[in-house]
């Protein structure tokens, strides 16, 4: 069996064939009653710290109608509700879904050249610049942030070009710069 990660619909089928076992399911999946469930068990934290709920790892706006439902059942019981995002995101599902219940984006501005971002991420970064605009111009508040990768997103040029970008929208006192983090090299 050949593995084309381009034709992935995530159904299992290709866990289910593995003969040597070398592939499994990883993560835990909840229905938005038990997720629902689990979050509220902080309830009580969250009334006393004036704190929220963040949707991270990974990129929660890959399943905007799921995050949706959430973000609204926790907007209804006046909780937070926070995104981090990358930004690669179809931004009409977005405002439709979920937009309307969060009080926050973190939203990853990595690199601002296309090709270097292709190079290092294999995405174009149009469309996650244009969905930066838009938000821009919404209620929701936006913090820009910049994961500093030495000699990738770190270098003066990017950044430079990152405050340009972040100007146009009046945004580059919230600009924060995330340090490098080595864990994951080997």
């Amino acid at each position: 069996m050949t593995l084309e990660a381009g034709r992935c619909v995530k159904c299992g089928s290709c866990v289910d064939h593995c003969v040597s076992r070398a592939l499994r399911w990883m993560g835990v999946s909840y229905t938005d009653e038990d997720l629902l469930r689990l979050i509220m068990e902080d309830e009580h934290y969250y009334r006393i710290s004036g704190g929220g709920v963040t949707f991270s790892g990974g990129e929660p706006l890959l399943y905007p109608r799921y995050t949706g439902r959430i973000a609204q059942e926790l907007h209804k019981r006046n909780i937070p509700v926070l995104v981090e995002t990358c930004g690669y995101f179809a931004y009409e599902n977005f405002e439709r879904y979920v937009l309307p219940y969060i009080s926050d984006i973190y939203f990853d501005i990595k690199l601002m050249d296309v090709a270097a971002h292709k190079e290092y991420t294999r995405r174009d970064n149009t469309l996650i610049l244009e969905n930066f605009h838009r938000l821009a111009g919404s209620a929701v508040r936006v913090t820009p942030r910049t994961p500093l990768i030495p000699g990738i997103t770190d270098t003066e040029a990017n950044l430079c070009a990152i405050r340009e970008f972040l100007k146009l929208h009046n945004m580059e006192d919230r600009h924060v710069t995330l340090p490098f983090n080595s864990a994951g090299k080997k």
